[in-house]
């Protein structure tokens, strides 16, 4: 197999359209997704599910903590019908990092992988470095590319609405912890820096230091 490497800019995400359009099967394995990330493809997805005989497979994750967000995934759950698109989220015992497109056509197919998660900056602007292969579809199977898909495909759940809903709720909760967290951090280091000046200053050393500078 030949790889063809992209750079990063619109020119990969241009790349990415142009497959969408064409392609009769495309399976989008994504281990973190944003909004803006979405937003960039979304009308490209509901273009493909809109057309007869295309099918989209959305597999995501959750396993890096908070990365991807609800609002994500309520906005490709509005695309879910269980059919023409399938919004997937993996649920193996490991850990799920890939970044991967794979469009299919009738004999062939172009495999994207590399670095660039699903998000608005890794699709147009981020340091990022994507491969591009475009083979025969028996070449992938052999390689055992098809295989991988479709075991990644039996270790995922079908989303409902139910499940953003726990997860959004569970989201925010784990938000409000982890800034009230931080704000406390920030307001120790605060006090403690306050009494580290103070005390200098009492003891003269604060303004003697500043004039060595």
């Amino acid at each position: 197999m030949k790889c063809s490497i992209l750079f990063p800019g619109k020119k990969f995400y241009s790349i990415i359209k142009d497959n969408l359009k064409k392609a009769t099967e495309i399976y989008i394995l994504m281990a973190l997704i944003n909004k803006k990330g979405i937003d960039v493809i979304y009308e490209d997805l509901k273009k493909v599910k809109e057309k007869k005989g295309r099918k989209i497979y959305f597999i995501f994750g959750i396993n890096i903590h908070n990365a991807s967000l609800p609002d994500a995934i309520q906005k490709l759950f509005e695309l879910h019908d269980g059919n023409n698109f399938n919004l997937l989220l993996y649920n193996g015992d490991k850990f799920f990092h890939p970044k991967m497109f794979l469009f299919k056509y009738k004999n062939t197919g172009t495999l994207i992988l590399g670095s660039s998660n699903l998000t608005q900056e890794g699709l147009t602007s981020n340091v990022e470095v994507n491969c591009i292969i475009n083979d025969k579809l028996q070449k992938f199977s052999n390689d055992g590319l098809l295989r991988f898909i479709d075991e990644i495909k039996e270790d995922s759940d079908v989303i409902t609405k139910r499940w953003i809903d726990d997860y959004r709720e569970n989201y925010e909760k784990d938000k409000n912890l982890e800034s009230n967290y931080f704000n406390k951090k920030s307001r120790a280091i605060k006090k403690n820096d306050e009494e580290i000046n103070n005390r200098f200053k009492k003891e003269g050393k604060f303004n003697k230091g500043a004039k060595s500078f």
